[in-house]
């Protein structure tokens, strides 16, 4: 009997060893990308600040062969089978394209004849200008590492493993490439003064912005911006049309009150319109509004461009109470009559002491 539980508890441990024991398949651990038996897997990634809203648009990559002169030289002496010089002719499309609005994965799929033996196989990968305004793309160079096995199972060869990393940087293994999509915000503040201005009155404004991108044939990236009054918690979302985005207030702005637009591409273009403040003096100024609207006064509307950093502007309305000048004008005839009549009693009275 003990002896048959000993050998029950020994094949049992080797069944679980078994399970345990590595296997060539798909993994997305660490440092290793994932992989099927003809392809080969990694993300691409976009983050950027909170309530941006990512642009259209795709992200591309393309993968290229190496020579023996260019291998890296570290991984020269490759103690599992030869390192190989890959070709891009191993791969069926050497360029792939992924949407930026999503964290999607790039994949590039391997011919059935790529490989002809055992070994690691060498090929760099990189990613092209997406074009997108914006849009911080990382364009290094990354070395991809393609291990090789024969395949049991049926003649020829297959993936076994693959690694990437960034080019003298192989201590660092990646399963993505990432990119960050960087805006700026724009901040109008509205103000009232003057002795006769309704302090109490709110403005009514409309913004207009046109993504940087929008040219005849193409709309742009920009996908919406958001904005908040007083820093508020709740925001609300204007959407590109055609590459335009609209912003209307009504009524919204009092003195000292300020919206906050999130979400702008450097170079977004910006036109501001005060809709109802005919009785006042209007007077804008900002850094970022263009050179001929930099001292604009009297007038309700203002163009500008979003630059890097702080794009604050500053709306003045003024309107101050009228000098009574009226009330000289209108008595006037009567004091030149009078004046007249005291002049002629003095010459009159003057030459009467004379005679």
């Amino acid at each position: 009997k003990t002896f048959g539980r000993i050998a029950t508890t020994l094949v049992a441990t080797a069944m679980l060893a078994s399970l345990a024991a590595p296997v060539y398949a798909a993994t997305t651990s660490v440092g290793r990308m994932t992989y099927e038996s003809n392809s080969v897997t990694f993300s691409a990634k976009v983050t950027a600040d909170e309530n941006v809203t990512l642009p259209s648009g795709n992200l591309t990559f393309t993968l290229a062969g190496m020579t023996t002169e260019t291998l890296p030289a570290a991984d020269a002496d490759v103690t599992n089978g030869d390192a190989i010089p890959g070709d891009v002719s191993d791969v069926a499309e050497s360029t792939v394209s992924v949407n930026v609005a999503e964290s999607a994965n790039v994949t590039f799929t391997f011919k059935e004849d790529a490989f002809d033996k055992v070994g690691v196989y060498f090929y760099t990968v990189t990613q092209n200008e997406s074009g997108i305004t914006g849009m911080n793309e990382d364009t290094s160079t990354y070395i991809l590492k393609v291990y090789v096995k024969n395949n049991v199972s049926k003649t020829g060869f297959e993936i076994a493993n693959v690694t990437m990393y960034k080019q003298d940087a192989s201590e660092t293994k990646l399963n993505s490439i990432s990119n960050t999509y960087e805006t700026e915000s724009l901040k109008l503040t509205k103000t009232i003064s003057g002795d006769a201005a309704d302090m109490e009155k709110n403005f009514s404004f409309q913004i207009v912005l046109t993504d940087p991108d929008k040219t005849e044939s193409l709309n742009g990236h920009a996908v919406n911006v958001t904005y908040s009054i007083n820093g508020n918690s709740e925001t609300a979302n204007a959407s590109f049309v055609k590459g335009v985005a609209t912003i209307t207030l009504n009524e919204q702005l009092g003195n000292n009150d300020y919206i906050t637009v999130t979400g702008l591409p450097v170079g977004t273009d910006y036109t501001i319109s005060e809709t109802d403040a005919s009785a006042y003096v209007t007077t804008w100024s900002g850094s970022s509004i263009d050179t001929e609207n930099a001292s604009t006064h009297d007038t309700k509307n203002v163009a500008g461009d979003i630059t890097d950093g702080e794009n604050v502007i500053t709306v003045n309305n003024a309107r101050d109470s009228v000098t009574p000048t009226g009330l000289v004008m209108d008595i006037a005839p009567y004091v030149l009559l009078v004046v007249v009549a005291a002049a002629g009693c003095f010459v009159f009275l003057r030459k009467r002491r004379e005679d």
